[in-house]
């Protein structure tokens, strides 16, 4: 057992079947809710319909000096694009109106002056594109001031990406429109699930992560060919006893609503064998590592599908400083941008591989090693650290182990 310590946007290419041949065209997907001109996204990503310009929801949530803030906003995947940059002086300006307040989490006492409450701005500035000599511009929007910083500061200072025009990039995560679209619910435990589209992502964490393990690298592409139904949050107490007619939760009295745990990998394949048979399919299974990774990130580098600190986490999931060291009823918290819950704590989640190294190079539909002697399992617990919880860590088990804070996910196949 490794050791631990105790909303899509705009536009993407849709196929869509007329008769027997197939024709590819643009089409908006999945919008969440307006303010004004903004438009915000199931994905996470907010278009102002003024500029055509589309922005993240949120800055990156730490102080980051400009190298950095630029970096990050050119390897942001948010919606499952590939070409976003870091905003000039002048389109920061044009999120600043003097007569709205916004909470700024750096500062108990001040506020920012932020044209829709759709784009969150967590410090007093951000980095602006243009530099000149040592310096580089920034926008504060506590006092809607230009203001040019050094390079280095890294003090108050936030990254927040964003992407010219609407069109998608040829490399974005392709989206297959059909009348499923919009998710699936189990006739037999009344489990939602929601369409993870297909696509690519890097898996494995960089060097230069916070409380990263080596059995996260190397870094690798990752190619998911195949769409799949994951369903939105940990099996609950109430539907494991649907099924098995029993609860093996250390935490029975936490209710139905809250996941399943005290479950060792092989009690979750005896569940899976009899929903499978109640429901006259073979469709319902785990997650491999690469397909939990790929859902949890939602089109994200960072730490946490929320960001990149502690706060980030504690609007995602229930970990070691928010969860009073007890599960809580699932759904919660905020769903990362494809409306999965608890991907962050809660409880660890089996997922279908054997521990193992990872590859070298890029890699389609990975399932791990063919055998071993421990399963791995993903996204922290109730008791756990928030570097624990990261989209990237992995721990591993013996497959008849059961914890107070093991449970699992189910995913079903198309």
């Amino acid at each position: 057992m490794k050791k631990t310590v105790g909303t899509m946007v705009a536009v993407m290419v849709v196929s869509i079947l007329i008769g027997t041949s197939t024709t590819t065209k643009y089409a908006t997907a999945g919008e969440a809710g307006r303010d004004g001109r903004f438009i915000i996204y199931e994905n996470g990503t907010v278009l102002d319909t003024r500029t055509n310009l589309t922005w993240a929801a949120k800055d990156n949530g730490s102080n980051i000096d400009w190298a950095n803030a630029k970096s990050y906003c050119e390897n942001y995947r948010g919606g499952g694009y590939s070409d976003w940059r870091m905003p000039t002086q002048d389109e920061l300006a044009g999120l600043y109106d003097a007569s709205k307040s916004q909470q700024v989490d750096c500062f108990q006492y001040r506020k920012n002056h932020v044209v829709t409450d759709l784009i969150h701005i967590t410090c007093s500035g951000l980095w602006g594109s243009e530099t000149r000599g040592s310096e580089a511009a920034t926008f504060g929007f506590g006092n809607g001031k230009r203001i040019w910083s050094r390079q280095s500061y890294d003090g108050a200072c936030r990254a927040l990406p964003v992407r010219s025009g609407k069109r998608a990039s040829p490399t974005q995560v392709p989206y297959v429109r059909s009348d499923s679209d919009q998710g699936f619910t189990s006739p037999t435990i009344g489990a939602k699930f929601v369409l993870i589209p297909t696509g690519s992502f890097i898996m494995g964490s960089p060097s230069s992560e916070v409380g990263r393990d080596d059995d996260e690298s190397p870094q690798h592409q990752v190619t998911i060919s195949r769409s799949f139904y994951m369903q939105t949050t940990e099996v609950t107490q109430g539907q494991w006893k649907r099924v098995m007619g029993n609860n093996p939760s250390y935490l029975s009295s936490c209710g139905d609503d809250c996941p399943v745990e005290g479950v060792s990998w092989n009690d979750v394949q005896e569940f899976i064998q009899k929903l499978n048979s109640m429901e006259g399919t073979n469709k319902y299974r785990l997650p491999t590592e690469a397909q939990w990774e790929y859902a949890a990130r939602a089109g994200t580098a960072t730490r946490f599908y929320s960001g990149e600190n502690n706060y980030d986490l504690s609007r995602a999931g229930w970990y070691y400083v928010n969860s009073e060291r007890r599960t809580h009823p699932v759904g919660q918290k905020t769903p990362n941008a494809w409306g999965l819950y608890d991907i962050h704590g809660n409880v660890w989640e089996w997922v279908k591989d054997w521990m193992g190294s990872y590859p070298s190079g890029s890699v389609t539909d990975p399932e791990g090693p063919s055998s071993g002697s421990a399963r791995v399992s993903r996204g922290g617990s109730k008791l756990n650290r928030s570097f624990n919880c990261r989209s990237a860590e992995r721990r591993d088990d013996g497959p008849s182990s059961r914890y107070g804070d093991l449970g699992f996910r189910l995913i079903r196949t198309r």
